[in-house]
């Protein structure tokens, strides 16, 4: 009987060795994954960062200007909206969150803040 018992508990440990090793080759396996996506990803970040390098730097600056009789928002946006704004929406947004703005309506003779871009530094 004692025989057979020992047989049994050195056939436990060696599965519980075979259970360790294939856990920690698994976690091996699941890092070295993570690893090589995360340096993947890294690399194409700084290889997309030198394609654009070539773009030239913009600025941001802001002017007044006095709001004309028929003039619109949307007026306003198709004259002063360059890149980076996506569309004419988020550039009227911003100029009505800027001037504290509620409705896009505007009355002649007002001023409001407007921002653009420029590649050139203005000091």
């Amino acid at each position: 009987m004692k025989k057979h018992t020992q047989k049994r508990t050195r056939l436990h440990t060696i599965a519980r060795r075979n259970t360790v090793t294939l856990r920690k080759s698994l976690f091996l396996s699941v890092f070295s994954a993570f690893l090589i996506i995360t340096l993947s990803l890294g690399c194409f970040s700084i290889w997309s960062q030198a394609q654009t390098k070539d773009e030239p730097q913009l600025y941001k600056y802001y002017t007044n200007i006095e709001v004309q009789y028929g003039d619109t928002m949307w007026d306003i946006a198709s004259r002063y909206c360059t890149a980076p704004y996506t569309d004419y929406n988020s550039y009227i947004n911003e100029v009505m969150r800027i001037n504290r703005i509620l409705e896009p309506e505007l009355k002649a003779g007002g001023s409001l803040i407007i921002p653009y871009y420029s590649a050139e530094l203005k000091k």
